[in-house]
């Protein structure tokens, strides 16, 4: 009986180990989300732009009623519609600031914990999600802002059910994301080339265009003109934020071409990458060559960036750049006059942030997935690895070194 107790205990310090480090990190970007929840907050001085607050509350309230496009335009597809349906039901602004806000943290968590379950299934630290998530200046900044962490939520699902081969559940979650954030949809390539057999691909397409049209079926009944509406807005809408602005007045047809044969690109080469590499490189690709990069758009990026490990500093440089963006759009002596006239250095920091990415696009490309790291329990026992909870109780300084130390341990080999 005393060797099987024995036998037991490094089991029982290994689960709990674990359980304290996703506490830790749940409660870390509980926090995190908190001071954007406050930067945010209605009717507070000071208070800092976003969408929902400053463009969306404000078009509710002036509607002759709460029905997304039927009773105000909206430029956001069927999932946010719904959302902000609900939350504005009770028309009291602080309740709808606390209902929105509430979808958003549960599904910034729904990421967090699908993000930890991967990266412990693969043997990578967990650390990645604090680094390339949590502590980043996006996160703070655009976690209440507009409706990312819906989208991402739901292509991180997709991606995860993908990648363990399930194709009607990952159909149902990039439907989902499609209904919430249009832009997941270039991840929707690499997930039917992930499933092997033509009957599973057939039924996560399925499964996709099932769950899209249920959320979308009942605008398109009521109002097909309304339901069209983020179509061709977003269509229709001008250069943002997009270096692709030098290219007017032909930025789109750019984006076009560009994009294609980027997608193009990763797709012929994509058997040098697994898949949380793919829906990286088609999210670099669309944020990199469409004619609109609104900062926000970065929250997506960010669960992708834990997944792969790649380029810590460019990927940093370019979340602070993002912010210092939005702040200076609304600050004249900084942006000397229209913020999306190229000659506003709103607009230079925006391509610098895409230049950055661009530096890890290729190297991701150029590398491929040749670097292979050794699972961290292989260069240290989990039961070494100090939490992040033990961490800042030591309350131990974090050195640029350790930061990168940890960052390449978070990197993921190829498949």
């Amino acid at each position: 009986m005393g060797g099987n107790s024995h036998a037991d205990e490094p089991e029982t310090t290994h689960s709990l180990s674990l359980g304290r480090t996703f506490g830790s990190l749940a409660l870390m970007a509980t926090v995190f989300f908190l001071l954007s929840f406050w930067l945010h907050f209605p009717n507070m001085s000071p208070n800092v732009y976003s969408d929902l607050m400053d463009t969306l509350w404000q078009r509710i309230v002036q509607a002759h009623g709460l029905v997304p496009y039927a009773s105000y335009n909206l430029e956001y597809p069927a999932i946010s519609a719904l959302v902000l349906y609900v939350s504005s039901v009770w028309q009291n602004v602080y309740v709808f600031y606390l209902w929105v806000s509430t979808i958003l943290f549960a599904c910034m968590l729904g990421t967090l914990s699908i993000l930890y379950g991967l990266l412990k299934e693969r043997g990578r630290s967990v650390e990645a999600i604090a680094y390339f998530m949590v502590f980043t200046p996006s996160f703070i900044y655009f976690s209440i802002y507009s409706f990312d962490w819906i989208g991402a939520f739901f292509m991180v699902a997709s991606i995860y059910f993908a990648y363990k081969r399930r194709p009607v559940e990952s159909g149902l979650f990039m439907g989902l994301a499609v209904a919430a954030r249009i832009i997941p949809i270039v991840c929707l390539p690499f997930l039917l080339l992930e499933i092997r057999k033509k009957k599973s691909r057939v039924l996560l397409l399925a499964s996709a265009a099932g769950a899209w049209l249920a959320v979308n079926l009942y605008f398109m009944v009521t109002d097909f003109q309304g339901f069209l509406y983020p179509y061709v807005f977003q269509a229709g809408y001008g250069v943002e934020d997009s270096w692709l602005g030098l290219a007017s007045p032909y930025a789109k047809e750019f984006s076009i071409l560009l994009l294609g044969g980027a997608l193009a690109l990763v797709i012929y080469k994509r058997k040098r990458f697994n898949i949380f590499q793919q829906t990286l490189l088609a999210m670099l690709a669309f944020v990199l060559f469409s004619f609109k990069f609104p900062p926000q758009y970065m929250i997506m990026l960010l669960p992708l960036f834990v997944l792969t490990g790649v380029g810590y500093t460019e990927f940093m440089m370019a979340n602070i750049l993002n912010v210092v963006l939005i702040l200076w759009y609304f600050t004249p002596a900084f942006s000397l006059g229209p913020a999306l006239a190229i000659t506003s250095p709103v607009q230079w920091i925006a391509w610098a942030r895409q230049f950055l990415l661009f530096i890890v696009f290729a190297k991701v490309m150029i590398s491929g997935g040749k670097s292979k790291l050794a699972p961290i329990e292989e260069k240290m026992p989990l039961e070494q690895v100090i939490p992040v909870s033990t961490r800042l109780h030591r309350r131990a300084p974090i050195s640029w070194s350790r930061v990168r130390l940890l960052v390449s341990r978070a990197k993921w080999s190829s498949d």
